[in-house]
């Protein structure tokens, strides 16, 4: 791995996340690289794209064996190719799978994911996993191997007062009216994000109609309505 870059929009009770990941293959014959992270029931896997070298490509929901079918007729064939399914025995673990990386090639991958955020205390909260920025040093690589550059950068966005942020270690922190917006280029132990809003006092419900011209392989009733409740408990000190 050369190069991992995540962006984050957090707004309301949920977060879209893109992360980038770069691999560069310096060997001398093509690699396969298998990738593992870990995403909680609350995350929706939404997109992901490979690029290698100048050629990208988006990755199309298929069938478990029809896929990986696809993707050995490609790897057998010379051509560089990916893979990302959901594990068989752990619901919460997906693996990507890159296959036949020719020397000196790059690959770049885009996740994109959709999380509904954590309440603690009171507070919206998103981690970002370790999983998207692994620690190479834990699994004996040496300085040079296991270094990569790394960017996080976090817009935090309200139609109400943040009353309170909680950003990761080691961050930039600027603000603009109701938005926040963090930068950091040092990895830490643990991304996470804590936010309150005025709004957060009062309880909303918010819906979204599907468009009339809007087209998708899932094809949906046109007009079809999705709601969503949205409430924050709070916690009154309890009575000595």
């Amino acid at each position: 791995m050369r190069k991992v870059d995540i962006k984050a929009l957090i707004q309301g009770a949920s977060a879209s996340l893109d992360i980038r990941m770069e691999f560069t293959n310096p060997l001398k014959n093509p690699l396969e690289v298998s990738y593992f992270m870990q995403m909680d029931k609350d995350t929706i896997f939404s997109g992901l794209k490979s690029k290698v070298d100048d050629k990208e490509v988006e990755a199309e929901i298929e069938k478990r064996e029809k896929a990986a079918q696809k993707y050995d007729d490609a790897v057998a064939s010379g051509h560089s190719a990916v893979i990302a399914e959901q594990s068989k025995t752990k619901d919460e673990e997906y693996g990507i799978k890159l296959g036949n990386l020719l020397p000196g090639s790059t690959c770049t991958l885009t996740l994109k994911l959709i999380k509904k955020l954590d309440v603690i205390g009171s507070s919206y909260h998103l981690n970002i996993p370790q999983s998207f920025y692994p620690d190479y040093k834990k699994h004996g690589l040496g300085d040079a191997q296991a270094s990569y550059e790394f960017c996080m950068s976090a817009k935090v966005v309200s139609n109400s007062k943040i009353t309170y942020l909680s950003a990761p270690l080691n961050s930039i922190v600027d603000r603009n009216e109701n938005t926040y917006e963090i930068t950091c280029t040092k990895a830490s132990r643990a991304l996470d994000f804590y936010y309150q809003t005025t709004n957060m006092l009062f309880p909303s419900l918010t819906y979204a109609e599907w468009p009339q011209n809007m087209d998708s392989k899932m094809k949906p009733e046109a007009g079809q309505v999705a709601c969503q409740l949205s409430f924050v408990p709070t916690f009154a000190a309890m009575n000595p």
